[in-house]
């Protein structure tokens, strides 16, 4: 079985970190760097979903959402506060939001921690110091329907089989509403999941105590958590706690959300592949380095043939980038293998992925510095128009001017971040165009792949 291909979080509080500690509202801190990904659920495993998040915290007020007459309502003093000072935030939620949304594609899974009061409004909780310096809280009262309006940010094309998940107490009113409103921007296949009574986020202390500064442990239902149970464990009264709005039969429907995931949801994982598009995009790196060696392969033979002098490897560079090209070929079949499911969920085809990716990565550091399967070749690993390095590193080109910042992988992102600081840094000192500036951009990218390190060699 497979699942949701990535996750995201996003946490509307300002009163506490995800964590648990107090103060964590934007206002205490302004200068504090928020993780672009987290830990998501320590305590316990989702195998339909990834280990960490897309992270986003929005721990400021959401004025564009429609707060209480432009104004934050004060549950502390229980007066209205001028947010005059505050205007700037519009356009800090646009730009978050923006960014945040426009990473979700079809098969993510989005988390969103906010709080609830069974209207049509979802509320953020916002510590504000007041003259004195003095924490009080204030609410700020989001639109559901004008908070779903933001969701457009997503792409058209991705706009399906996307669970939004609401950790959020009496949560049925505002999402039922959020729901309509992604029904009428042509969201299909969707559900946004609800707590009916309280939700409840659990066992903040273990977080702390595995020195995560923003994570979330657990989540359930307060009847759930009543109980002593914050698992899977099968409680009979407990399935009509959690909701949810789908349309998955077109219509838009309100189930259990036990009853839709088991007619609905798990069908959907049973007949797809985990990992789909950062398989194909292995998959495209794979037979992108592939298709550079025959090329390499008939130059060769030609001049071979000809017996030209710029001919230097002779049979011992033909040899050498058939067995890179049999070692690369051979991780196809274990793509595959993850492709037709013979993995059993997203959690182990990742770490299956993650390691053909530092093995594709490993063999071409290998190749470039005639490491192990290459050290008995006679010749060395030249850069020139026809070698075969020179194609190679053409390949790694092209593929990160192709995906650049939408790399699903961790590890290829890293790997790409890099390659493409010092080939931006190289194009930025004219290593291009002419014949030998381009000979001199693939010899500094030949000297940084050698010494690239951080990925195990065997």
């Amino acid at each position: 079985m497979s699942g949701f291909q990535y996750l995201f979080f996003l946490s509307l509080h300002g009163d506490k970190t995800i964590s648990g500690n107090h103060h964590s509202s934007f206002f205490y801190n302004k200068n504090s760097k928020v993780p672009e990904k987290i830990k998501f659920s320590v305590d316990r495993l989702h195998k339909t979903l990834p280990e960490e998040a897309n992270f986003s915290l929005i721990n400021y007020p959401c004025l564009n959402l429609k707060t209480h007459e432009g104004k934050i309502f004060s549950k502390t003093y229980q007066h209205y506060l001028p947010l005059k000072e505050l205007e700037n935030f519009e356009e800090r939620t646009n730009a978050e939001l923006k960014k945040f949304l426009g990473k979700v594609k079809r098969y993510s899974a989005i988390y969103i921690n906010v709080h609830g009061d069974d209207s049509e409004y979802f509320t953020q909780e916002i510590t504000i110091p007041d003259q004195q310096e003095r924490p009080f809280t204030c609410i700020n009262k989001i639109s559901a329907k004008n908070f779903a309006l933001k969701f457009s940010q997503i792409p058209k094309e991705e706009r399906a089989f996307i669970k939004i998940h609401f950790i959020v107490c009496h949560g049925q009113t505002a999402v039922t509403l959020f729901a309509e409103t992604l029904h009428k921007l042509g969201f299909q296949k969707f559900c946004c999941v609800f707590y009916r009574n309280k939700a409840y986020a659990t066992n903040y202390e273990n977080c702390i105590e595995l020195n995560y500064e923003y994570a979330i442990s657990d989540f359930c239902s307060n009847a759930r958590y009543s109980l002593g149970s914050t698992r899977t464990d099968n409680i009979d009264g407990l399935d009509h706690e959690k909701g949810c709005v789908h349309n998955f039969g077109k219509k838009l429907k309100t189930d259990d959300y036990a009853t839709f995931k088991k007619k609905y949801l798990m069908p959907v994982f049973m007949n797809m592949p985990p990992c789909e598009n950062r398989i194909n995009q292995v998959k495209y790196l794979v037979n992108l380095l592939l298709s550079t060696i025959p090329e390499y392969i008939d130059y060769s033979l030609t001049l071979q043939k000809e017996n030209s002098f710029q001919f230097k490897h002779g049979q011992s560079g033909i040899d050498r980038a058939t067995i890179f090209s049999n070692r690369i070929n051979a991780y196809l079949p274990l793509l595959h293998a993850i492709e037709t499911q013979r993995i059993s969920n997203v959690q182990e085809a990742a770490q299956r992925l993650t390691t053909i990716e530092q093995k594709i990565i490993s063999e071409i550091i290998v190749f470039s510095k005639k490491g192990i399967f290459y050290k008995n070749s006679w010749g060395n690993i030249n850069i020139n128009d026809n070698s075969c390095l020179s194609h190679i590193l053409d390949a790694l080109a092209k593929f990160n001017a192709i995906y650049d910042e939408n790399i699903d992988s961790p590890y290829l992102q890293k790997f790409f971040r890099q390659f493409k600081k010092i080939n931006d840094s190289l194009n930025n000192n004219n290593y291009v165009g002419e014949p030998e500036n381009i000979s001199n951009q693939r010899i500094q990218l030949k000297n940084w792949i050698t010494h690239y390190t951080e990925y195990p060699l065997d």
